[in-house]
């Protein structure tokens, strides 16, 4: 925000003798030459350019989403990223089963921390495990990492 970093460089830090050095700005508040104007447009020029910016990549992923395309960064628990015809879109992988399973559980009335005792007691690697190793099910017990009711409620809307 240009004009909050105009207040604290022009007043704040002066009246309280913080120097403010710009090193790709060629500004030093304590010196003499420093060219104040010139740093205040670059802060206002800098706000403008990160702002529209901002605007131009939410516009290309709205684009993208109407287009079909995945835009997200990592495909949900259940799902993997693949490209069709030039689009990188989410396909099913062999986790579904797990996800599957998880809401046939909950249609059937267990509560979320069973399911989670359920997961964990047949050794199912969490979600980010599964993202780590690729593996559905662990296969070294000693770093076994156990499954919780948060985890399981998040991948019952999936």
């Amino acid at each position: 925000n240009y004009i909050e970093t105009g207040e604290f460089i022009e007043k704040f830090f002066l009246s309280h003798n913080i120097r403010v050095i710009s090193v790709s700005e060629g500004y030093d508040s304590f010196s003499i030459t420093g060219d104040s104007l010139s740093f205040g447009l670059k802060n206002v020029i800098n706000e403008w350019y990160a702002r529209e910016s901002g605007r131009k990549v939410s516009a290309v992923k709205q684009y993208k989403k109407s287009q079909g395309e995945y835009v997200g960064s990592v495909a949900p628990y259940g799902y993997k990223t693949d490209y069709l015809d030039g689009k990188r879109i989410i396909i099913k992988d062999d986790s579904i089963c797990i996800v599957n399973a998880i809401k046939k559980m909950k249609e059937e009335g267990y509560t979320s921390s069973e399911i989670a005792s359920w997961l964990s007691k047949n050794h199912i690697n969490t979600p980010s495990e599964y993202r780590k190793t690729g593996d559905i099910y662990c296969n070294d017990y000693e770093s076994y990492k156990k499954w919780d009711s948060g985890s399981v409620r998040r991948l019952w809307n999936k």
